[in-house]
Parts: C-alpha cells; structure tokens; sequence
C-alpha cells in the first residue's frame, strides 16, 4: 500500500495472516497435538522467511507451551519434561526446515554472503539507534500519523486499548485461558512492533489483528454477563450493540 509508506507491497499483511494461523493452531486446545505444533511451527517459519522479526512470535508460543505444561503438570494426561522437549522439537521443526533450505539455495547458488547480511546484518544496522534501548518501547506511542493507519482505524484502537486492560484484569482475577492467550499475542505483537526501532506507519498492521481478537473476546464476555442478569437488559444491551 503506498499510502501507508509501503514501496512495495506490505509484507506485515501476510506475516500477520500466518501469524495468527499459528496462534490458532497452538492455541485452539491445551494440548496441542504434534501435527499442529508442527503446523504452527511451518506458517511462523513462513511469516519470518517475510521479516525475521516474527521470530518474537515463536518464542511467545513457546512460553505458551511452557506454561500450559507447568498448569498441566498435577494432571494425568501430563506429558512429562520428555514429552514437552518433543512438542518444543516438532514446533522448532518447522522453521528450522525453512531456514537451512533457503540458506543452502542461496549459498549453493553463490550469494551465501549477500543473503546472510542482507538478512541478518541489515536487519540488525538498521535497528541501531543512538537512543536508550527501551526508549523505542515509547516512541512507539508517537507515531508518524497516517490516515490508513490510525484515523481510519480509530475505533479499532480505542476499542482495543479498553479491551487489553479489561482482559488484564480479567486474566488476573479468573486466569482465563483464553484471555491470557490474546495478552501474550497483544504482547508478542507489541514487541515485534517496537524492536526495529523504526516505526513506519504500515508497521502498525501487525497490532491490528490481536486488538480487535480481544475487543472480541471483550465484547463477548460482556454480552455473557447481560445475559445472565434477570432485571430488564433491553438498555444495556441497546447500548452495547451501539
């Protein structure tokens, strides 16, 4: 999209596609089977092959996988620390795959060297600022205003920033999994966002998705309640529908 500083085509648009195709695999079942873990592991692979900052993604799903196990470890269906090391093997699988192959292609054709620094050495040069690290964790709070991005998706945004402190508290008091699941990809997002250090507008896509999961999950943990109060809800929800 030109109009959101894109010279070419965005790639955060198909990163974002692959990334949330990952989370829904890991994260549909509290045990994720091999076949999905190894699926997971595949389109995150894609994503990062796109921009290798979606690595950040992969190490969020692992602390994923990390604390479903240590919740599920009193339970009989536990799988144990060997059991786990094969789900962490099968989710690295993937990526692993994708990144010797392309290393290989490009050194057997003779642009090992260029691959690797335009990949990897570029990426980090161009990350390097003057400024304190954790400064860019609040530039990202002033971004260069776009109307793609931010005016036009307003009510996205607002929406989202009430939904993440709602769901903040909700995962504190309840623990929901499903609320702790949409933080760690709000957080995980957020992080892939700030750590280039350089915030072109179309680099916000890849917050767009988990805010409006949990607006979502937001939205309909709120109807669940109306439904469950026995006094006249037609208000309440007339304005909740608004």
């Amino acid at each position: 999209d030109p109009g959101s500083a894109g010279e070419g085509c965005n790639r955060e648009i198909y990163m974002n596609t692959c990334i949330l195709a990952a989370w829904w695999v890991v994260c549909r079942e509290d045990a994720p089977s091999r076949w999905r873990l190894l699926m997971g592991g595949l389109t995150l692979g894609v994503a990062s092959l796109l921009k290798t900052i979606v690595a950040v993604h992969w190490l969020a799903l692992v602390v994923w996988l990390l604390l479903q196990w240590r919740s599920r470890t009193t339970a009989q269906d536990c799988p144990g620390a060997k059991g786990l090391s094969r789900q962490l093997a099968l989710f690295s699988l993937g990526p692993a795959f994708l990144w010797v192959t392309a290393l290989l292609y490009f050194y057997a054709t003779g642009r090992g060297s260029l691959f690797a620094d335009a990949v990897f050495g570029f990426n980090v040069g161009y990350s390097d600022t003057s400024e304190a690290f954790f400064m860019r964790f609040l530039r990202s709070f002033q971004p260069l205003r776009h109307p793609f991005i931010f005016e036009s998706a307003r009510a996205i945004w607002v929406c989202g920033i009430l939904a993440t402190l709602a769901l903040t508290v909700a995962a504190l008091r309840k623990r929901s999994t499903a609320s702790n699941g949409i933080l760690l990809l709000i957080v995980a997002s957020y992080l892939a966002l700030c750590l280039p250090a350089q915030f072109w507008p179309h680099y916000y896509y890849l917050m767009l998705p988990p805010l409006v999961l949990a607006t979502a999950l937001m939205l309909g943990d709120a109807a669940a309640s109306l439904a469950h109060l026995e006094v006249r809800t037609w208000l309440p929800r007339l304005l909740l529908a608004a």
